[in-house]
């Protein structure tokens, strides 16, 4: 299934292509998903950053980017 989205998704921006790896590999709701900012990313650790006003526990968390995405989205 994951590979027919990748595949789908294949002729998207860039953007929409991130869009949905995080809310796939990070199970990122709708909302968490919709108000990340630039500074919520930790790129040189490989880690989102989900802000507990964004969270529906409202607990704040981070969540792993795993390198294998980085290939995908070039």
């Amino acid at each position: 299934m994951w590979q027919w989205i990748l595949t789908a998704s294949a002729e998207e921006p860039l953007r929409n292509r991130l869009m949905v790896t995080l809310a796939y590999d990070g199970a990122l709701r709708r909302e968490e998903l919709v108000q990340l900012d630039v500074e919520d990313f930790e790129p040189a650790h490989r880690l989102v950053h989900l802000r507990a006003e964004t969270t529906k526990s409202q607990r704040a968390r981070y969540e792993f980017i795993h390198a294998a995405h980085d290939r995908r989205h070039h």
